[in-house]
């Protein structure tokens, strides 16, 4: 008898494995953590209330190749050409530099036409609108309406107090509507710039408009600003049009949205949009995000928090927290601070010893997990190798003394399965086997318990959940090998013949 064993070997044993990932947790820490965070401001990747999400969303519906820009230079490279563009940015909160210009021109001259919906109050647009050669300039400053206060005091006649600043558009396309503003500023016109048409003015017929500055809101330094003064406007060019609405809040999330007003300012949005583009075939759509504070979830003032999507906040949270930068550095204080206690409480040749007991526990687990050299040998030779078997594992098998699982299980249904095809023309799955056993003598019910059996089973192990589970598979598989052995006897074959169970085993 020659016995057979085979030798798993670990290519990569788990002490290195466990170097590997401390080493990499090391550098991803020392990296730092991803530039992750929720963006506060008007953003499109904004989804809370502030956030203007919902225009992407729009944006999407009306036009197929829409990107969301988070730096203009990396969006620049990666153009080469286009038909047309449309460039819409609302209520920037940073400045445009150099590089962001540079890139924004390098667009506009490599498309053919240049489209750009601004919808901002801020006046940080105002680079990228003289950038492109337009006139056109948004003021900056906020404009609102005298308190009923500051009006008594100053004898203003004729006033009507209004929490909000009305404005009528009307577009050459018929459309009209008289809207609330909410942050508006005013756009400043070039006159003799003939290539300017106002789609938007101040309509308030009573009440005192002002201005509001972050450093002049005495009544002294305020300029007033009466109806008529331009909101909107639509500045054109040879192969360039320009759309600026001094309001960018009017197309925020929480404006949008609103059951009563959202439609009537989603309208606003989609005729600007057909104003600027209409008919206009083949449009690359960049929607800036590049100009919004983003703030880690980690570092969120309750304030912040009152103005995000809670599912967006639990999502980003989730992935700063399982960052290794987050609890890592916790982990080895932790430990730095436990190594000091216990030199504190042992003393130094004490905590000397257990380090010197846990680097020879290392080195023991590391060398013993090398694997063993083994000599090539030729393919004919691994052929070559002849399997006898006996029935000395078959009854170590069925006493338990070798561990079993579901895997063998299926190995002992396909090595049975394989006799009954060669034994009786049909697989074991076949219903007609219980037919058969009971011709060669074998009890009904036993048959049919047998089949039954065998394959309920073998389709539990082929699952990786199964109802009802099997609890313990050795048992099942010693108990299976009885019943095979003792109905393949009746066949008048054995596990024991030719490569049977015990054969694949002591692979």
């Amino acid at each position: 008898m020659k016995k057979v064993r085979v030798k798993e070997e670990v290519l990569v044993p788990t002490a290195v494995t466990l170097v590997l990932v401390l080493a990499s947790l090391i550098t991803v820490v020392e990296v730092g953590p991803p530039r992750i965070g929720i963006r506060v401001g008007a953003s499109p990747l904004n989804t809370g209330r502030f956030g203007t999400s919902r225009v992407l969303e729009i944006l999407r519906e009306e036009f197929s190749n829409v990107k969301v820009v988070l730096e203009w230079e990396t969006v620049n490279k990666s153009i080469s050409t286009c038909r047309n563009v449309l460039i819409v940015i609302i209520s920037p909160e940073e400045q445009y530099i150099t590089n962001d210009l540079d890139s924004i021109e390098s667009i506009s001259k490599r498309c053919g036409a240049t489209y750009l919906l601004i919808a901002d109050e801020t006046g940080h647009s105002n680079s990228v609108i003289e950038r492109l050669g337009f006139k056109s300039r948004i003021n900056g400053n906020l404009i609102t309406q005298f308190s009923l206060m500051m009006v008594e005091t100053h004898n203003y006649p004729n006033f009507s107090v209004s929490y909000f600043v009305k404005a009528f558009f009307s577009y050459p396309s018929g459309y009209a509507d008289e809207l609330y503003l909410d942050k508006a500023s005013y756009v400043q016109v070039v006159l003799e710039n003939t290539s300017v048409s106002v789609l938007g003015i101040l309509s308030n017929i009573t009440g005192i408009l002002y201005i509001v500055t972050e450093t002049e809101t005495n009544l002294t330094k305020t300029r007033l600003l009466t109806p008529g003064t331009p909101v909107a406007i639509l500045e054109t060019h040879d192969t360039s049009k320009i759309l600026v609405i001094s309001d960018g809040s009017i197309f925020t999330n929480q404006v949008l949205s609103d059951d009563v007003w959202g439609w009537r300012y989603e309208r606003l949005l989609r005729e600007s949009l057909n104003l600027l583009v209409g008919g206009s075939e083949d449009v690359l759509v960049l929607v800036d995000s590049s100009k919004y504070t983003y703030v880690d979830p980690l570092n969120m003032t309750p304030q912040q928090l009152n103005y995000v999507d809670p599912l967006t906040y639990v999502l980003y949270l989730v992935a700063r927290l399982i960052h290794p930068s987050s609890w890592f550095p916790q982990v080895m204080i932790f430990i730095n601070n436990l190594i000091s206690e216990l030199f504190l409480a042992l003393g130094f040749p004490a905590l000397l010893m257990l380090i010197f007991i846990f680097i020879t526990f290392l080195v023991g687990a590391l060398l013993g997990n090398i694997p063993a050299q083994v000599k090539d040998q030729a393919i004919k030779e691994v052929k070559s190798i002849d399997y006898f078997t006996t029935a000395t594992l078959r009854d170590q098998i069925i006493k338990g003394k070798v561990s079993l699982s579901k895997r063998d299980f299926i190995e002992l249904y396909e090595v049975v399965n394989e006799i009954f095809r060669n034994s009786l023309g049909i697989p074991l799955s076949d219903d007609r086997v219980v037919s058969i056993l009971v011709a060669r003598g074998v009890n009904a019910m036993r048959a049919r318990k047998f089949w039954s059996s065998m394959n309920k089973t073998y389709l539990k192990a082929r699952k990786k959940f199964s109802f009802p589970p099997v609890l313990m598979w050795g048992r099942k598989v010693r108990k299976s090998v009885e019943d095979c052995e003792e109905i393949l006897n009746v066949l008048g074959t054995s596990l024991l013949k030719d490569l049977g169970i015990e054969y694949l085993l002591m692979r």
